[in-house]
């Protein structure tokens, strides 16, 4: 990838007519790929992306790594502007399209019959309309539609697989180049009849190329920068080396996360961050306060990054107890900073978040001080940690999940709060179930009173229809109180 020579954009509302032909640009490389295996397919897709939609840094960042979502993408996850429903692989956003097309026209190569020719394409093409194709009739009518926020149905279908569980271990570990050259010697031993292992390996090998060349895009953006003298250099040493600092890991998270996998959960962030914090502070190269600085930061960019972004701290199973717990009291103190101060939060960020979702694990072997630390960012008025009794989780995530208790110990969050298992799971291909509207339904034979549509059975002894009216009729509480004892089998 080649340095760009002009400065990116800062604000998304800045960067919008670009997308417009980034997104052509996006279509026919997917075109081209028709015949092509799918990581060659996807790799040839993110390369029409970066440097494109890289943002750079605001006042006040010390962190870089801001994106503007793409309107043709892929992803694991991605919320179209108009219904915010999570889409799954590759998508377009038609209605965000049309409202930067009719804003800004004027200003780019790009025209009506464009529009018209991408909305056409992806018609055919989008994840969404390729899942949907596959389902059978039966599939179709019980997961008749996504919109879980605006249809009533009994299921609601979620197209997508999101948040990959990434074990950021290894990439700390090795670094950039040294992922890259582990990638390139497993491609070496790999049997040459297995094609697609070949071409998957090969594609993870460009991949991280083209990811070398989004930290140089940011390294010349940060080197016009007096303010970002650190990064500039932490990303300089990413480039050829390992992480060496509590900056230079917590920047490679990061800019892996959003750049890379979307990755909307940080795995054990306190047991891949500790070491390189506490070796920081023994050395002297770093505060706790500087410390909490990038730290806030962090959490801001991935908020603004990942609306269900998930982190996770404490618990049993990690690699470096004593490190990461140290890291841990850190960490409870940017929470408590980031959610409950308000001094913070009305003068610089000007919104109560409620994102990243922070969880603290805890067992009987977890310091007392610091499960009083996580009591008392609660009682300050904190939205989070959210709290997690590992002495009963492990166990039950391990039942749920029929694996050993030594992978269950790795449980972690994504999303919602569903579990996944760090570093091992993709979570989840999903179906939202509405308990109380399958009751409905069945107690209207079968029907669905708002819509008149069957989703159900025909069943005339369990239409309760009739002692509705009549309770109605007669005004009776009391009756409909025990009609509704009746449904509920008390």
């Amino acid at each position: 990838m080649s340095v760009r020579t002009k400065s990116m954009y800062t604000e998304r509302e800045s960067i919008e007519p670009v997308l417009l032909n980034t997104a052509l640009e996006f279509t026919q490389a997917h075109r081209d790929a028709q015949n092509k295996s799918k990581c060659a397919r996807e790799l040839g897709c993110l390369k029409t992306l970066f440097p494109s939609i890289l943002l750079g840094p605001k006042g006040g960042d010390v962190l870089v790594g801001r994106i503007a979502y793409p309107l043709a993408g892929f992803s694991n996850v991605y919320y179209p502007e108009k219904e915010g429903l999570d889409l799954l692989g590759y998508y377009f956003d038609k209605e965000r399209a049309e409202r930067i097309y009719k804003v800004h026209n004027n200003e780019v190569p790009f025209t009506k019959e464009d529009l018209d020719g991408l909305e056409e394409y992806w018609k055919e093409n989008r994840s969404y309309n390729k899942t949907t194709d596959v389902m059978d009739k039966k599939m179709r009518r019980v997961l008749s539609t996504n919109d879980y926020i605006g249809k009533s149905s009994i299921c609601h279908r979620l197209h997508r697989i999101a948040s990959p569980s990434i074990d950021f271990h290894k990439l700390l570990k090795f670094g950039i180049r040294g992922y890259k050259e582990k990638l390139r010697f497993r491609l070496h031993e790999i049997l040459k009849e297995d094609l697609e292992g070949i071409e998957f390996l090969g594609a993870a090998c460009e991949y991280m190329d083209l990811f070398s060349g989004i930290v140089e895009e940011y390294i010349f953006e940060t080197e016009k920068n007096a303010g970002l003298i650190k990064t500039t250099e932490a990303l300089k040493r990413l480039l050829n080396s390992p992480p060496n600092s509590f900056i230079e890991a917590l920047q490679l998270v990061h800019l892996y996360a959003t750049t890379g996998y979307m990755a909307q959960a940080t795995g054990r962030i306190d047991d891949d961050l500790g070491v390189f914090y506490v070796n920081d502070i023994r050395n002297g190269d770093i505060t706790k306060e500087e410390a909490i600085e990038w730290l806030l930061n962090y959490f801001q960019l991935f908020s603004e990054h990942f609306p269900n972004s998930r982190l996770t701290m404490g618990g049993l199973g990690r690699r470096n107890v004593p490190e990461a717990d140290e890291f841990c009291k850190v960490l409870l103190e940017t929470t408590k900073i980031y959610f409950g101060d308000a001094k913070y939060r009305d003068g610089r960020r000007r919104s109560i978040s409620l994102v990243p979702q922070v969880a603290f694990r805890f067992s009987k072997k977890t310091p007392r001080e610091l499960l009083d630390q996580a009591y008392s960012v609660i009682a300050s008025g904190a939205t989070f940690p959210i709290l997690y009794n590992d002495d009963i989780n492990i166990d039950a995530v391990s039942n749920a999940f029929d694996i050993s208790k030594k992978d269950a110990a790795q449980y972690n969050f994504f999303d919602c709060g569903e579990y996944i298992i760090h570093g091992k799971s993709i979570g989840t291909p999903s179906t939202i179930v509405n308990l109380p509207k399958a009751l409905e339904v069945t107690l209207h034979n079968g029907m669905d009173p708002k819509t008149g549509k069957r989703l159900g059975p025909e069943n005339p002894n369990l239409d309760f229809r009739h002692y509705q009216e009549a309770s109605i009729h007669r005004g009776s509480k009391v009756h409909n109180f025990s009609v509704t004892a009746v449904l509920l089998g008390s």
